[in-house]
């Protein structure tokens, strides 16, 4: 599957399903939007759109995705005055955003994503109002109404959550989940199964619904305060998805942005609690020591760089490259036995000789590969039997000094 022309096309159609909308949506009621009130609103979700929280970095730090808070204003347009304002303050405020994300993200594929975003999540805004409001979901726009909010909290919270839960974990969700797996290769059920995605965008709702009502019902006076709340919600979210940033920085290893010996343990606990049949390749560069004390360690920490993308580009999505240390990897065939691990080995091994061959310092070297195969359940039922056998194998495969990795398999 070619990931990068999948991706392309899922940009232009959110491109045009979302341009679509918002021009259905803003000629039918043009002239019912307070555009006086909603170029103020612009003013402030740009603002806010100044700083953005990462959730997702690439090995070397750039942003994948980030939240871009600013969604509590269109969730303020919505309870105010319905969802044609809201896609009309949303696509006012992201096509403001673009020249920053054209800046920041250089690829062209990245600079078709911000045009993506620009319009799908404006229409993704008029589809919360719609739910808002086909829920019963009450207006704050007077003090009535803030009343009705503190009298009959359901009126606004259970429409609220139905439109958050639909739009956030499901629209949204899909949305970024084939996004960063056409675009980065990301696993969908990494995406899909991550429960922070929407979490921050959950608690800016309610910040926002609160610093509505205090707005509507006691003025201005009350703002300072508003904005005090809502940069302790941000600060917050920074904090949590820091210690997510850490976590995934704890499980992969720097120089390749493989998995390192941690992420693999847990792979391979998490296939041994699924309980179906698994294989693991361990993989050792014969020589290597050699590049590093003759060519020097940038030398050899490329030819490792250069191994592990090999790696990478010669497995399926479900499984998992891994770095153990040095120039030691482990792979994770998920739902594989042997026979079809060998087939993948002897793959691997035909890549890794034309990747030495071509690379000057690996060539000279005489760098080659040995290499061990475990499977699962046959050779062990714990991460540590199975490492230990593929590990073993691997040895006796150096001893053998074939390259046929077939041999790996014997016991």
């Amino acid at each position: 599957m070619d990931l990068k022309r999948w991706y392309t096309t899922l940009q232009i159609a959110a491109i045009g399903v979302g341009a679509l909308v918002c021009a259905s949506v803003l000629m039918g009621a043009w002239h019912r939007i307070p555009w006086t009130e909603v170029l103020g609103f612009v003013l402030i979700a740009s603002l806010l759109r100044l700083r953005s929280v990462p959730l997702i970095k690439d090995r070397d730090g750039a942003t994948l995705l980030a939240h871009i808070p600013g969604e509590a204003v269109l969730l303020v347009a919505v309870l105010r005055h319905g969802p044609e304002t809201a896609v009309a303050l949303g696509l006012l405020t992201n096509l403001i955003a673009i020249p920053r994300l054209w800046h920041e993200w250089p690829r062209t594929e990245q600079k078709l994503a911000a045009f993506a975003n620009a319009f799908f999540l404006s229409a993704a805004a008029g589809v919360f109002g719609f739910l808002y409001e086909n829920q019963g979901g009450r207006g704050v726009a007077t003090q009535i109404d803030c009343d009705s909010v503190f009298t009959r909290p359901l009126l606004v919270e259970v429409p609220l959550l139905v439109a958050s839960f639909v739009v956030y974990e499901i629209v949204y969700r899909l949305y970024f989940a084939f996004s960063l797996h056409f675009g980065y290769n990301l696993t969908l059920r990494r995406v899909l199964l991550d429960p922070t995605l929407g979490l921050f965008r959950h608690v800016e709702n309610v910040g926002a619904l609160i610093g509505l009502v205090l707005w509507t019902r006691w003025g201005w006076g009350t703002l300072p305060f508003t904005a005090l709340m809502m940069e302790a919600l941000l600060l917050s979210a920074r904090e949590f998805f820091r210690r997510i940033e850490l976590r995934g920085e704890v499980s992969t290893d720097p120089l390749t942005g493989l998995s390192n010996a941690r992420g693999l343990h847990d792979a391979i606990q998490s296939h041994l609690r699924h309980g179906a049949p698994f294989c693991l390749l361990f993989l050792d560069l014969d020589n290597f020591k050699q590049v590093n004390d003759s060519f020097g360690h940038a030398v050899g920490d490329d030819l490792l760089q250069k191994t592990a993308e090999s790696l990478k580009r010669a497995v399926r999505t479900a499984d998992l490259v891994g770095r153990l240390g040095g120039d030691e990897f482990v792979i994770v065939l998920a739902e594989t036995g042997p026979d079809p691990a060998i087939y993948v080995a002897q793959r691997l091994a035909r890549n890794l000789d034309k990747i030495f061959t071509d690379h000057s310092a690996a060539s000279r070297a005489r760098v080659s590969l040995s290499l061990g195969i475990a499977a699962y359940p046959g050779d062990g039922d714990t991460a540590e039997a199975l490492l230990d056998r593929a590990d073993k194998r691997m040895y006796e495969d150096k001893r053998s000094r074939k390259p046929d990795v077939a041999h790996a398999r014997a016991a």
